[in-house]
């Protein structure tokens, strides 16, 4: 993960289906750029270069672009509004200061290491759109203790929990059918695994856990 620098102070909302120039809190003190999607009609924040310690999401924002906040060591929490419904790969990599982010229900596809390295993100609750969990979304998260995986997730991508020290119990949902490979690798603290009665594990998926998984009873799948 690296700091994205940005040239402009530009936001955007949508209006009669044209892109309109937008002051809006906190983005009008701080470079930040967006940019307007024509053909879907939605507005990307691409890149933000303030310093503020804490940030909303402008409302008219309804995809967080590639790397947009990566490696902005001193931001610690971020709200994100209700009409997000993406956030791309390496968005917010390497905060390194993040403590809470809210996602809100509307998100329905995350990118890849999202939060890699987040390493004071302490709690996340996943959307209940989600149906994947991807490829490094929360390595090296060493802060991380507790995480809830909805019932519409059917996939824990390779490298998703690796190296989260902090988690010490997981529940995975029935829904899971597959968890790519190192998915909780070096999670070294993580003694409570439990896994779906006929999930078939990959190996190497919680290589360096002290704890084995289990798996939960047939009859409750059946209730």
């Amino acid at each position: 993960c690296g700091t994205r620098h940005c040239n402009t102070y530009d936001v955007y909302k949508i209006i009669n289906n044209e892109a309109k120039r937008l002051i809006v809190e906190p983005f009008n003190k701080i470079e930040s750029h967006a940019e307007f999607d024509s053909i879907n009609k939605t507005i990307i924040l691409n890149c933000y270069n303030g310093n503020a310690i804490q940030v909303t999401v402008p409302k008219e924002v309804t995809k967080i672009g590639y790397g947009a906040f990566e490696g902005h060591f001193n931001l610690t929490n971020i709200i994100i509004p209700n009409g997000v419904t993406e956030i791309m790969t390496n968005a917010f990599c390497g905060c390194t200061d993040l403590i809470s982010i809210t996602i809100p229900d509307s998100v329905t596809e995350v990118g890849h290491y999202v939060f890699e390295g987040c390493t004071n993100l302490t709690c996340v609750k996943i959307p209940n759109g989600i149906t994947r969990i991807p490829w490094g979304m929360f390595k090296d998260c060493t802060s991380l203790t507790s995480i809830t995986i909805p019932d519409s997730v059917t996939e824990i991508g390779s490298l998703a929990f690796e190296g989260c020290t902090g988690l010490k119990s997981i529940i995975i949902p029935d829904s899971v059918t597959k968890i790519g490979t190192r998915a909780f690798a070096d999670c070294t603290n993580l003694i409570n695994i439990q896994i779906p009665h006929d999930l078939k594990i990959i190996r190497g998926s919680f290589s360096g856990c002290p704890g084995k998984p289990k798996r939960s009873p047939i009859d409750k799948q059946q209730n």
